[in-house]
């Protein structure tokens, strides 16, 4: 949340990015806290890893 702030930008416009990097899907049924809370902090931060290494 500190990060959306500091860049000005919306939540969505960040968490946008969150939920597509740790469900592979545009929209998802819940929010992208509820997602990760599902997912679990590993396997969350597992799938953000991935998707950012598919960037570079």
């Amino acid at each position: 949340m500190n990060l959306v702030s500091e860049l000005g930008m919306k939540n969505g416009q960040v968490f946008w990015c969150v939920r597509i990097a740790i469900s592979g899907k545009e929209s998802t049924p819940g929010g992208v806290m509820e997602i990760a809370e599902l997912l679990g902090k590993e396997e969350t931060l597992r799938r953000l890893d991935y998707s950012i290494s598919l960037l570079k």
